[in-house]
């Protein structure tokens, strides 16, 4: 069972729906991947998580399930409030995967037509995915 710890150190399950949405990747068709093999680059679907959602409990998810934790992505709120609103999105585990480096867009979007996409997101439209790592 995939645990989510919450503050009285009680066990609960995460869910797919409940805690984290499928969404679809969205590639352009005219222009080659500019994301220098991002996450967005190798799957068609991610796992949009709730701001809630930690990266302990995704890792355990993901060895339960055998998933990927990089296809783990939230809304990125540090870089939305810098930006006066840019919404974007990020691995979950980015902290652990820049190595030195920044993640930025590579040019591909995420999108469900799941009504509870606007709920997690804060808008109804595709946004990017910041999977794209640069180094200083």
């Amino acid at each position: 069972m995939s645990t989510l710890v919450n503050e009285e150190k009680q066990v609960k399950e995460i869910v797919m729906f409940r805690d984290f949405l499928i969404v679809d990747v969205m590639i352009s068709k005219y222009i080659s991947d500019c994301t220098c093999g991002g996450v967005s680059s190798k799957y068609d679907s991610l796992y949009l998580c709730r701001d809630y959602v930690t990266l302990e409990q995704v890792k355990a998810y993901c060895k339960e399930h055998n998933e990927d934790v990089s296809r783990f992505v939230k809304v990125d709120l540090e870089h939305k409030k810098y930006t006066h609103g840019y919404i974007s999105v990020k691995s979950i585990n980015y902290k652990e995967t820049s190595n030195g480096g920044y993640y930025c867009a590579g040019g591909n979007y995420i999108y469900t037509c799941d009504s509870r996409y606007k709920e997690i997101v804060g808008c109804s439209y595709p946004v990017a995915i910041h999977d794209r790592r640069e180094h200083y």
